[in-house]
C-alpha cells in the first residue's frame, strides 16, 4: 500500500482510456501512453468510486464484498503509481488580503512588476532607492516579501539590501541585468536558503583559487564594482513580462505555503531572445560574511571564548531487546509507534511504503521512504527532496530500517543550529583531532578540495570523546551531509558514522559499525586480492538460509565474500547475481556487527534493498538508440568488471560463519565499550567521538560517530588512503609486501 487511507484520491484530469478487450485497456495520462492489463469492468467499478469525496479507506470498504483487501490495496497502489489516479492536494489557504510586496529599484523590470502585481491580489510598494543611505527608510516598510530589481547598482548596495532583509527576516527575490543576461533569483528565505552574498562569494573564490594568498581579494574590495545595469532594448517586453510573471508566481506560491518553489538556491540566467535559462545552483557557504552559511552561532577564534561540550552521555545499561539486523534496546513495537509519531509531528509529507516492484518481495520486503522539498512545515528548517530505503527479514524491521535512515538523513544536514567555530588548525590543535594525520594520507592534491596550510581557516564542531570524556573539535565537513560548504574541506568522508536510533546509545553503536563497515569496504575493495567466500550453510540463522534458498529458486546466485580485516570485526559483502541479465547483473550489500550472523544478515538484506533502482524520469530525447548509459549503470556487468572477476567469479578459501556473540545480560553500552576496546587493541592511539545531531523537532536520536587513528575513510574516489590499506595484504597474509597507491583499485564502484 503506497497511500494514506485517509487521503482522498481523484481521477487524473488528463486520463483517457479505451477498452481493447481481452483484459486490456489502452490509456494516456499526462501525454504518456500506458497499457493496463485488467478487466475493463473492474476498472470502471473502481473509478466510479473515486469521486473526489471518498477516502481510500472508504473505497476499500466499498470493494471488500467483491475482492480481498490485499488485492484492492495493490490495485489502488498500481493506479496511483501509473498516475491514473492521484491524491487530491489540499487546497491552499489562498490570500484573502492583499500581500504587501516591496519592490526596491526602478527601471523596466520594476515597472513591469508594478503593472502585474494587482492582478495577483498583491499590494506593491515601490521604493526607487538603490543606495545605502536609503536603507533606514526601506526598513520602515511593513512588507511580507521583497523584490530587489535595480536598474543599476553596485555589489555593496545589493549586499546591504541582502543583509537588511535577512536581519528583518523578510524573504526576497532578486532580478537584475548583469551585462549579459537577466538574472532571476535566488529566492532567499532567511535562515533557510543561500543568499545573494553566498553566490558572489563563490564567484570570488573561483578567482582567488587561481591567485597566490597575498594576491587574493576579500569581498569588501568588490563593493564598488557594478553588479546591475539597465536592461537593454534587445530584451523584449514580452520576455520581461514572462519573467515578472515567474517572480510573482513564485511569491504567490511561497505566501500560500506551497513547497513548489523553483528559485530556492538557484539563479536563472535569461539571454536576449531565449526563454530557456541557464541555471546556476548555489548552496549556503560559511565563507559568506552575511549569513555565514545559515549558521546562527558562528564564532571566530579570538573574537569570543570557544564553546564547551554541553551534552552528557549517560546511557546507563539498557538491556538489549531486539537483535534482528542489529542490537537495539527498544522493542520493535515501541519503536514503530515512537517513530511514526515523531515523523508525523514534523508536518512533512513523509511517505514510507513497501516497494511494489521488488523482484524478491515474496521472500523479503523492501521499504522506500521519501520526503518532498518543503520550507513550510512544523519545524524551523527547509528540507530538500530525499529518498531512502530500508531492509529487513520481516516487514516491521524493513519499515524501521527505512524510518531510521530517513531520520538519519534529515538530521545530518546543517540547519544552522549547532555552533560553528572558525579557526586555523595551529590555533586550536590542542583541543582538536589530529588533522595533520589525515592530511599526510592525501595522495592526490589536484582536486577541488582545499589544500592544507597552517593558517587555513577551518570550520569546527564540538564532539565528545567516548574514550576520555573530553570535548574535541572536529572539522564541520566531517560531520554534516548535504551541499553546504564549510571552510577548510580537505577531503570527503561520505556518510561514515551517521546513524539514528530509538535511543542515543543505539544510534552510537550503529554509527560505530557504519565506520567499521566502511573501513573494511574501502580496504578490502582497494586491494586486488580475492577474498574468502562465506559458506551460507554454516549459518545458524534458518530464516536467512530460507531467504537465500528462495533467491536461488528465482534463478539468481548469492555470493558472499569475507571482507573482515585486521580490526577483527565480522564484515561481509554479498552479491546477488542475475546470470540472465547483463543489464541488471549484480547487486551488492555490506554488513558489519559484533555478531557474524547479524553482519551476514545485513549484507544479504542490503543487497536486496539496492534492487529498487527504478528510474521515474520521463524520457526527454527520442531518436537513434544508444546503450552507452549501461557502462555507467551501477548494476550492469559493463561497470562491474573488476568485481565480476574478483568477487563473483574468483576462487579462494571458504570461511564458515563464526559463532554468534553471546549477549545474555549485556546492554548496548556494554557493546559500545567492547567495540571501543577492540578498536583500541588494534589502534592504541585511536579515539572514538560523536556529535549529537538529534533535533528537538524531530525527536529521534541521531549522531555522527568519528573514529580517529589509522582508520580508512569512505571517500570517492580514493584520494585519501590509510597506512592500514597499504598493509592489508601483509596483515591478512595475502601478500609478503605492502601495496603501493597505483597497485590499488581506484576505479568506479557501486555505492
Amino acid at each position: 500500500m503506497t497511500y494514506n487511507p485517509q487521503s482522498v484520491p481523484r481521477i487524473t484530469p488528463s486520463f483517457s482510456r479505451v477498452s481493447l478487450g481481452k483484459g486490456r485497456v489502452a490509456t494516456t495520462v499526462n501525454g504518456e501512453f500506458k497499457l493496463i492489463q485488467c478487466s475493463p469492468s473492474a476498472l470502471d467499478a473502481v473509478l466510479a468510486l473515486i469521486d473526489g469525496q471518498n477516502t481510500f479507506e472508504q473505497i476499500e470498504q466499498n470493494l471488500q464484498s467483491k475482492y480481498p483487501l490485499d488485492g484492492i490495496r495493490t490495485y489502488l497502489s498500481i493506479l496511483l503509481q501509473e498516475q491514473v489516479i492521484e491524491e487530491a492536494a489540499d487546497s491552499p489557504p489562498g490570500n484573502p488580503h492583499p500581500s504587501t510586496v516591496l519592490v526596491v529599484g526602478e527601471g523596466r523590470m520594476a515597472q513591469i512588476l508594478k503593472e502585474q502585481a494587482p492582478r495577483r491580489n498583491m499590494k506593491l510598494l515601490s521604493f526607487p532607492a538603490e543606495n545605502a543611505s536609503s536603507l533606514p527608510d526601506i526598513l520602515d516598510f511593513a512588507a511580507d516579501l521583497a523584490v530587489i530589481a535595480p536598474s543599476a547598482a553596485h555589489y555593496g548596495q545589493i549586499f546591504e539590501l541582502n543583509s537588511a532583509f535577512i536581519q528583518r527576516n523578510i524573504p526576497f527575490v532578486s532580478c537584475y541585468y548583469n551585462g549579459s543576461a537577466v538574472v532571476v533569483g535566488p529566492f532567499v528565505i532567511p535562515g533557510k536558503t543561500s543568499c545573494l552574498e553566498c553566490a558572489a562569494t563563490y564567484h570570488l573564490e573561483e578567482l582567488n583559487r587561481k591567485l597566490r594568498p597575498s594576491q587574493r581579494l576579500p569581498i569588501a574590495e568588490i563593493s564598488d564594482l557594478q553588479m546591475a545595469y539597465p536592461i537593454p532594448d534587445a530584451f523584449k517586453d514580452s520576455l520581461l513580462e514572462y519573467l515578472g510573471d515567474m517572480i510573482l508566481e513564485e511569491i504567490g506560491q511561497f505566501l500560500n505555503g506551497s513547497p513548489s518553489l523553483h528559485l530556492l538556491d538557484s539563479e536563472k540566467h535569461f539571454f536576449s531572445g531565449h526563454c530557456t535559462p541557464q541555471e546556476i545552483k548555489t548552496a549556503p557557504t560559511t565563507a559568506c560574511q552575511c549569513c555565514h552559511g545559515l549558521s546562527r552561532t558562528y564564532i571566530r577564534q579570538g573574537e569570543t571564548s570557544l564553546p564547551g561540550f554541553t551534552e552528557v552521555f549517560s546511557p546507563g545499561h539498557r538491556p538489549i531487546r531486539y537483535t534482528t539486523g542489529g542490537f537495539r534496546s527498544c522493542s520493535p513495537e515501541d519503536t514503530q509507534n515512537f517513530i511514526r509519531e515523531a515523523l508525523r509531528k514534523t508536518g512533512l509529507d513523509i511517505k514510507i511504503t513497501r516497494v511494489e516492484n521488488n523482484p524478491f518481495d515474496r521472500f523479503l520486503p523492501v521499504f522506500r521512504g521519501s520526503v518532498k522539498a518543503n520550507h513550510h512545515n512544523q519545524t524551523p528548517y527547509y528540507f530538500k527532496d530525499l529518498v531512502v530505503h530500508g531492509k529487513g527479514l520481516h516487514e516491521t524491521q524493513a519499515f524501521l530500517s527505512a524510518s531510521y535512515e530517513m531520520a538519519e538523513r534529515l538530521s545530518a544536514s546543517f540547519y544552522g543550529d549547532l555552533p560553528i567555530v572558525e579557526a586555523p588548525y595551529r590555533d586550536i590543535k590542542e583541543r582538536a583531532i589530529d588533522l595533520k594525520a589525515y592530511v599526510e594520507r592525501i595522495v592526490n592534491q589536484d582536486t577541488s578540495y582545499e589544500t592544507f596550510r597552517d593558517d587555513l581557516p577551518i570550520d569546527w564542531v564540538c564532539a565528545k570523546s567516548l574514550v576520555s570524556g573530553d570535548s574535541k573539535f572536529v572539522p564541520a565537513h566531517m560531520v554534516f551531509l548535504g551541499d553546504n560548504r564549510f571552510k577548510g574541506q580537505l577531503f570527503s568522508n561520505g556518510s561514515s558514522g551517521l546513524a539514528a536510533g530509538a535511543t542515543l546509545e543505539d544510534a552510537i553503536l550503529q554509527g560505530l559499525f557504519e565506520v567499521i563497515e566502511h573501513d573494511a569496504w574501502m580496504i578490502g575493495q582497494a586491494n586486488r586480492f580475492t577474498l574468502p567466500l562465506v559458506d551460507h550453510a554454516s549459518s545458524g540463522n534458518q530464516q536467512l538460509k530460507d531467504l537465500i534458498h528462495g533467491i536461488h529458486s528465482l534463478g539468481y546466485r548469492v555470493i558472499t565474500r569475507d571482507y573482515t580485516n585486521d580490526l577483527g570485526f565480522p564484515v561481509f559483502r554479498t552479491w546477488i547475481v542475475n546470470p540472465n541479465s547483463y543489464t541488471h547483473y549484480g547487486l551488492s550489500g555490506f554488513g558489519a556487527s559484533l555478531s557474524a550472523e547479524i553482519a551476514l544478515e545485513r549484507s544479504v538484506t542490503e543487497a536486496i534493498q539496492s534492487s529498487d533502482n527504478r528510474s521515474v524520469a520521463r524520457k526527454t530525447f527520442f531518436g537513434r538508440h544508444r546503450a552507452a548509459h549501461l557502462a555507467d549503470a551501477s548494476d550492469s556487468i559493463y561497470s562491474l568488471d573488476y568485481f565480476h572477476q574478483r568477487d563473483i567469479l574468483g576462487q579462494g578459501a571458504v570461511n564458515k560463519v563464526p559463532d554468534s556473540l553471546a549477549i545474555r545480560d549485556k546492554s548496548v553500552r556494554d557493546l559500545i565499550d567492547m567495540t571501543i576496546e577492540q578498536l583500541r587493541s588494534n589502534m592504541p592511539d585511536c579515539d572514538v567521538l560523536y556529535v549529537d545531531l538529534s533535533r528537538e523537532v524531530l525527536n529521534i536520536p541521531a549522531v555522527r560517530v568519528i573514529v580517529t587513528g589509522d582508520i580508512q575513510l569512505l571517500n570517492y574516489p580514493l584520494v585519501l588512503v590509510s597506512p592500514r590499506t597499504y598493509h592489508f595484504g601483509t596483515a591478512m597474509q595475502y601478500s609478503q609486501s605492502p601495496a603501493a597507491y597505483k597497485d590499488l583499485y581506484l576505479g568506479r564502484y557501486p555505492h
